[in-house]
This record gives C-alpha cells, sequence and structure tokens, in this order.
C-alpha cells in the first residue's frame, strides 16, 4: 500500500473531519463532495482535469482512494 507523508496523513485527516460528514452524497456515494476533491488535489492524493471527450473531472490515485476509502490514514 502506499504511503502517505505525515503531512499528508494530516491534512487529509482534517480535510476529512471537516469535509466528509457535512457534504451531500456525491462520488463514490459517500459523500465526497467537490471540496474534498479538491483538497485531495492539493495532497497530490488526486489529480484534475479534463479527457479526451472533454469532460472535466478527478482522479483519485490510489494512495488517496486507499487512504479516503478506508477513512483511516
Amino acid at each position: 500500500m502506499p504511503t502517505l507523508t505525515d503531512p499528508q496523513r494530516r491534512a487529509l485527516e482534517r480535510l476529512w473531519s471537516s469535509q466528509h460528514s457535512a457534504e451531500p452524497a456525491g462520488a463514490f456515494g459517500r459523500g465526497i463532495g467537490t471540496k474534498t476533491l479538491e483538497g485531495l488535489v492539493e495532497l497530490g492524493l488526486a489529480t484534475h482535469g479534463v479527457d479526451r471527450f472533454g469532460d472535466e473531472g478527478y482522479l483519485i490515485t490510489k494512495a488517496g482512494s486507499e487512504a479516503f476509502g478506508k477513512g483511516r490514514y
């Protein structure tokens, strides 16, 4: 499993605490909203861009997905 750095872990914990419970259901049906996804991008745990069809979206890295999905860092 990819390892998060201590600063990433602390920031992700703050992000989880402040955003997860307050956001409506979104990506994955787990309440991952835009603010949370933007926070993951800032931590280097997701990317934001446009795919070949011109659709804008987010791609969560394996480390981000594993850490966020478990709710434990």
